[in-house]
């Protein structure tokens, strides 16, 4: 019941009809842990208190130490 309420139907040429999801149309938001698109509904403030921030800051800080790392130790090849 709750997936045909996110459903609207779009009028295609020869008079058919198509049921599409509603979709998020606006500016892009930050990257999330999970990689999950917003809602259709949602307004673009974050309100959360910062932790996927630093989740994600932890993250590509040890990537990018691995990668200085490796840099570093094959420059003299």
């Amino acid at each position: 019941m709750a997936a045909q309420a996110l459903k609207k139907q779009v009028q295609l040429k020869g008079g058919r009809e198509k049921l599409t999801n509603y979709i998020y149309k606006g500016p892009e938001p930050k990257p999330n842990r999970f990689n999950i698109r917003p809602g259709y509904r949602w307004d673009g403030v974050d309100r959360g208190n910062g932790f996927e921030d630093k989740v994600l800051a932890c993250k590509y800080s040890k990537h990018r130490k691995k990668e200085d790392a490796y840099r570093w130790s094959s420059a003299d090849m």
